[in-house]
Order: C-alpha cells, then structure tokens, then sequence
C-alpha cells in the first residue's frame, strides 16, 4: 500500500492527476446523484412506471450508437495526430453526423409503430428517446474534443451541469403529474439536452472548418466502425435484458429488475473508480517487469472489492427498504445476483488490461460479440422460466464468460506473466461461505439478523486482512 502511495503522490505532480481528478469528481457526482435519487423517484413511480422509464433509457443508450456510430472516439485519435486540418476533419464529421442523424430519424419516424412495439412502448416516448439519442451524439463530440485537448474543467462542467439539472427538473416535473408521471424524466432530458445540444453546436463551430473531405470521413470511419460491435455489445449486455423482460413479464417486472440493478451497479461504480486509480500503475508495473507488485496490489485491490460487494450482498434488503416504497420490497433477493456480477467484473478489468498494453483491442471486439450473444440467448431461455431474477442469472454468467474468455487470451495467447488467482479465488470461497452462513441463520427477528451480518462481516474483515492488522501491531 506504501508503493499505491508513492506513486499516487508521483502522479498529483503532473497535469494527468490534475484532469483525472476532475473527470473523477464528476463520475462520483454524477453516479452519487443518480443514486441518492432512487428514493425519490422510487415512491413517486410505481414500478410499472419506473419500468418504463428503465426501458426508455434504454432506447436512448442503444439508439445513440446508431446515431454517433463511435465517430467521437476518432476525435481524439485524430486531435493526437497534430494535423493542422483537424478542424476540417472536426466539420467533416459534424457533417455527415447531421445526414446519419437525419436519416436515422426518418427512418424511426416511417416504422415508428413498428419499432416501438418491439420495446412494448408508446410511439411518443420512442421518438423523444429517439431524438434525445442524435442529442447525445453531438454532445459526446464535443465532449471528447475537450478530452483531447485537456479542457477537462470545461468537459466536467458540461457533464455535471446536464446531470443535475435533469434530475432536479424531472423531480419537479414528475411530482407535479399526476398520471404518467414518468413524462417528467422524459421531459426533463429532452428539455435539458436539447438546450445543451445547442450550446454544443455553437461551441463546435467555433473549432471545426465546415468543408467536407472524404479522406477525413474515412478515417473516422475505419477507426469507429471496428469498435461499434464492441460498444453495442456492452449496450446490449447492460441495457438489453430490460427489454426482453418488458416483452415478457411487462413494466412491472422491469421496475423492480432496474432498481436492484441500481442497487447492485454500487459494486460496479466502485471497481471503476478503482480502476482509475489501478490503470496508470498496472501500466507503469508491467513497463518495468515488477510482476510481485502487480500481484500484491491486485490481491489488496480485490479484498476491498470483497468486502464492499459482502456488505452490498448482506444487506441488500435494508438498502432496498431505505431506498424505495414497499411495493418494491422483493427486488432485494436479486441484489446478490448483481453484487457477483460486479465482482466477476472486477476480474475482468484486470485482464482486460493487458490486452489494451499491448493494444490488441481487435479480441476484444470478438470478446463481446460472443458473450453478448450468449447473453441473449440466456435471457430468452431464463425469463420465461424464472421471471426476472433469470435475467440477473443470465447476466452473471455472461459475465464470467467475458472475465475467462479474457483471462485464457492473455495467459495463452498473449502468453503474459498474467496475475496469478489462487489467493482471490479462496477469498472469493470465503465471502461466499460467509453469504451461506447468514443463509443459514436468516431471522424473522430483524435485530437478530442485523447482529449476525454486523459479526460477519467483522470477521471477513479481519480475515481478509489480518496480515496488515498483525503488521500494524507490532
């Protein structure tokens, strides 16, 4: 813990700490109001409401990448090129970005009925969703020119300024409805982001040189289309299962799927926070050899993983009854489910790292395309037999495809000196035993049974790092 010190200290010397403390503050501002929020929105929707409100978002997120098609990740590739022409490529781009958007609308706006009873929602709610998707596009360009040219005050402001005002405006919009109160957040974002969208647009023109060039298309388009299976592929493993359930089980279902999602995504926000801190020292680690190192933070790394998830595992019905109405009280059980799912996710942020050291991303692509079909199929196959809870299932097993798909191309392909996993495999056990006996003591008396998840998470604690606290006592 001494070297994660030294070299956090190294790190706050140069402008990298500087920006990455930004962009930080403002995913835990962002990912902080989106969950001290749930409570609010939880006894203003009921969960047909919240449900569908879970499927519009969803539409927002899959629709975006057909809209922006990852044309804003070659922004920052081409800004790092030092071109003199990169607000040509800028205008270029912006350019055809209208004519996709316009098309894509179009489109949506001839088969509206059609596509729209594929997500079992209103017309109206789709096409809003629709519109707000060739929003976010824009946006996300802009975004990632203030990335590339180190403007992260200036990024952080855009993304917190959006976030909040959506939420503030959706929580008044929504509690002066009285029906269909799940209007307000669709509203709210198409309100807040149009008016953002417009803001963006202006603040473009200002860099990008509106004078269309092939050249620059296609080299937007060559580096983007390869990561679109990639990126559809996360949207579809983290968005899709929604839709299918609104398809089978109806909105109802959907509400109380999303709110333990929610719940449980406290794991995820955590390894990715943990992450940001991980990236530059693995990065720094592998460069000069020092495997031990890499090993003994990684073990470290993944006991605190542990213990939030434990703790998340635990008390996953006390959260739920502080954080929503009691008409969402069963969504607690599946909790769990998303807590293993966030620590399957752990293991895989850090094999997946090796293979962007090496840059070898194109696998990656592979990667996701196959547990994203195997997603699907699981949903399919799980929801119509064990209602929602199937799709958390589903979820969870894809998961631990992706971790060991990744884990056998680095350690057999890539053939790296790869973090060895006997030491976490056993704490994993550990944490799993320590579920099973809370289980197994499970009481009606509510005192009681906070006693025994209090004492055991204790003793995990003290397990897990009982070399650290022998150290510190001597």
């Amino acid at each position: 813990m001494k070297n994660l010190i030294a070299v956090i200290k190294n790190i706050r010397k140069n402008n990298f700490f500087l920006h990455s403390k930004n962009y930080l503050l403002a995913e835990i501002f962002n990912k902080g109001l989106a969950f001290f929020t749930i409570p609010i929105f939880t006894r203003l929707l009921s969960p047909e409401e919240y449900g569908i409100l879970a499927i519009f978002t969803s539409i927002i997120t899959i629709f975006t990448v057909f809209m922006g098609l990852s044309i804003q990740s070659s922004i920052v590739v081409k800004y790092y090129d030092h071109d003199d022409d990169f607000p040509e490529f800028l205008g270029t781009n912006i350019i055809f970005l209208v004519f996709n958007n316009v098309l894509m609308i179009t489109i949506c706006l001839v088969f509206c009925s059609q596509i729209a009873s594929l997500f079992s929602i209103k017309e109206d709610i789709f096409i809003i969703a629709v519109v707000i998707s060739s929003f976010i596009c824009f946006i996300q360009s802009e975004l990632s020119y203030l990335q590339a040219s180190q403007r992260s005050k200036k990024y952080v402001r855009i993304s917190v300024v959006r976030n909040f005002f959506v939420t503030l405006l959706a929580v008044i919009w929504t509690y002066l409805l009285h029906e269909n109160r799940y209007y307000g957040n669709v509203y709210s974002q198409f309100l807040v982001l149009g008016i953002i969208f417009v803001f963006v647009l202006f603040s473009i023109s200002r860099v990008a040189n509106y004078n269309f060039r092939i050249k620059h298309l296609r080299y937007a388009l060559l580096f983007s289309i390869p990561l679109i299976p990639h990126t559809l592929s996360g949207v579809i493993l983290s968005q899709f299962d929604r839709v299918m359930i609104n398809q089978f089980l109806g909105s109802h279902e959907v509400g109380l799927y999303s709110l333990a999602f929610n719940v449980g995504l406290l794991v995820a926000v955590f390894v990715g926070a943990l992450n940001n801190a991980w990236v530059p020292i693995f990065f720094e680690s592998l460069k000069n050899r020092s495997y031990d190192k890499i090993q003994s933070l990684a073990e470290k790394y993944s006991k605190v993983v542990l213990i939030a998830a434990l703790g998340l595992i635990l008390f996953s019905k006390e959260i739920i009854i502080i954080m929503a109405d009691k008409q969402y009280i069963d969504a607690y059980k599946i909790v769990p489910i998303f807590a293993l799912s966030g620590i399957i996710n752990f293991l895989y942020t850090l094999f997946v790292n090796y293979s962007f050291y090496e840059k070898r991303t194109g696998f990656i692509s592979i990667i996701s395309l196959l547990t994203c079909s195997l997603n699907v199929l699981l949903n399919y196959i799980f929801i119509p037999r064990y209602g929602y809870a199937g799709a958390a299932w589903a979820s969870l097993l894809s998961y631990i495809l992706l971790f060991a798909l990744n884990y056998c191309y680095v350690r057999f392909v890539l053939q790296l000196n790869t973090i060895k996993l006997n030491k976490i495999f056993f704490d994993i056990l550990v944490l799993l035993i320590a579920f099973s006996v809370h289980l197994m003591f499970t009481s009606d008396n509510m005192f009681y049974d906070i006693i025994i998840k209090i004492l055991l998470m204790v003793f995990t604690i003290i397990y897990f790092f009982k070399n650290e606290l022998l150290f510190s006592s001597r």
